[in-house]
């Protein structure tokens, strides 16, 4: 099992209305399984709130995700999210609510057992996630990849 908390104090030097504070909890359990898997589930808590009540919103998020050692010296990392972004007081202006329902996942793919300039190994990863609001400029969708190097000790 395992938690974590951040606070975030923001200032905007321009327009204090736009400074505030973000609050961050989250709390999961892990599970080892057959000694070359880990599975586990996590669930957030983000809560924004500045003095411009528009800005103001709390965001939570449940992820699924594990650790799979493959063969040929692969580990997979796949997981699975669902986050609701709910805008407590959103501007009158707006032509609906703009709150945001988003379902993403992501695979990363490392290859442990290559090792470049002594301490790096080569990885791959692909990640998508679909944005859905009543406002149409609020929905989305984004596609990432990414192929590097990470650095093993």
């Amino acid at each position: 099992m395992f938690a974590r908390t951040t606070f975030f104090d923001i200032t905007n030097a321009r327009d204090s209305s736009l400074s505030g504070h973000i609050a961050t909890a989250s709390v999961g359990v892990r599970q080892a399984v057959g000694g070359r898997a880990i599975i586990g589930v996590t669930g957030r808590i983000e809560r924004e709130n500045v003095p411009n009540a528009s800005q103001d919103a709390l965001t939570t998020q449940i992820t699924a995700f594990g650790t799979f050692e493959m063969r040929y010296g692969i580990t997979a990392q796949p997981s699975l999210y669902y986050r609701f972004k709910d805008h407590k007081n959103p501007s009158p202006i707006l032509p609906a609510d703009p709150n945001q329902k988003t379902y993403g996942l992501r695979l990363r793919l490392e290859k442990n057992d290559w090792f470049i300039a002594g301490s790096y190994t080569p990885f791959f990863d692909i990640s998508y996630e679909n944005t859905r609001s009543d406002i149409g400029a609020f929905t989305y969708t984004e596609t990432r990849s990414q192929i590097g190097v990470n650095r093993r000790f």
